[in-house]
């Protein structure tokens, strides 16, 4: 009687449990086999995704003004020329709110020509960053709606306007410090960034 041994082996032989067994047919070689880890995987952070910039609402200006935008259903910007008077009027854009001196450049002619063209002009002036205070943003604020929309405001360069509009959003519409500069960056105040910014005391709210 054959050693139970050689039982054994024979048995295993048959079966093809041998060394050169091949894989059952329905695992597939591109099919992964799970397997006893050996090592712990490093840990890999998930990928970081940047905050989306809030919408502050600022679009191209309808009509061609120096560093024209729109905001608010006003056309922003610097002193037009005469030939974008004709423009907005003939774009059924009818008024313009200035910021202005009467003595700076330009200024005194062009409200002589657009008022001669049934063009009507208010008056708000902001010589500089000296008149930025948070009174002035509530009188800006209290004016603003005596201009038709969607009408001009404007400055020489559109700067005091971007200044002007930040403040408002801040005391007026008690929007964050960080928004409100976001909103006269975006309106482009330029040099004013430094004054408005004092005045606003960022972190306050």
């Amino acid at each position: 009687m054959p050693h139970a041994g050689y039982l054994s082996c024979l048995l295993l032989a048959v079966m093809g449990c041998g060394s050169t067994q091949t894989a059952p047919k329905h695992v597939s070689e591109d099919e992964p086999v799970s397997a006893k880890p050996t090592e712990t995987a490093a840990a890999i952070p998930p990928p970081k995704h940047e905050a989306a910039p809030p919408d502050l609402g600022v679009a191209a200006a309808p009509i061609d003004v120096p560093k024209g935008l729109l905001y608010e259903g006003y056309v922003l910007g610097g002193l037009p020329s005469k030939a974008q008077i004709d423009e907005a009027l003939a774009a059924d854009i009818e008024s313009a709110l200035s910021l202005m001196a009467r003595d700076e450049p330009g200024i005194a002619e062009l409200a002589r020509y657009a008022t001669s063209k049934g063009f009507r002009y208010i008056r708000f002036t902001i010589a500089g960053p000296e008149d930025l205070s948070e009174s002035m943003a509530w009188q800006f604020a209290a004016t603003l709606p005596l201009l038709d929309k969607p009408g001009i405001v404007h400055s020489a360069e559109g700067q005091r306007v971007a200044a002007i509009f930040a403040l408002k959003a801040f005391f007026v519409e008690e929007r964050s410090a960080e928004e409100a500069l976001a909103i006269g960056r975006a309106l482009g105040m330029g040099e004013f960034e430094k004054h408005v910014r004092s005045l606003l005391n960022p972190g306050s709210r």
